[in-house]
């Protein structure tokens, strides 16, 4: 994809953590949402909304805790876009070194 395709576009983070607006997110700063909750490099984020829930869904919540409602939260991508190289093109599920959060979304 290339650098500025991504501009006009809506994308969706998902997760059990509650995020404000304005916040920047960055790879390699905060427990990942998903696996053992080692930080990952990326911030990962789906052009489809129901791509995203299921990742807030099967993510962790605050201190590894699965009983944290899931969110779903539009994110504009920072640094680094593309697309996820662990997903299939179907997913359109891509990822950026940082992204900000727009808003929390209906869920």
């Amino acid at each position: 994809m290339a650098a500025d395709e991504h501009l006009g576009a809506q994308w969706f983070h998902g997760t059990r953590h509650t995020l404000k607006r304005g916040l920047v997110m960055e790879g390699g700063h905060a427990a990942s949402n998903q696996g053992y909750g080692q930080p990952g490099e990326h911030v990962y984020y789906s052009s489809r909304r129901d791509v995203a829930k299921d990742f807030a869904e099967a993510g962790y919540g605050p201190r590894h805790n699965l009983d944290a409602p899931p969110r779903l939260y539009q994110v504009e991508p920072i640094e680094g876009h593309e697309a996820d190289p662990d997903e299939e093109s179907e997913f359109q599920s891509f990822r950026a070194r940082r992204a900000r959060v727009i808003r929390q979304v209906a869920y």
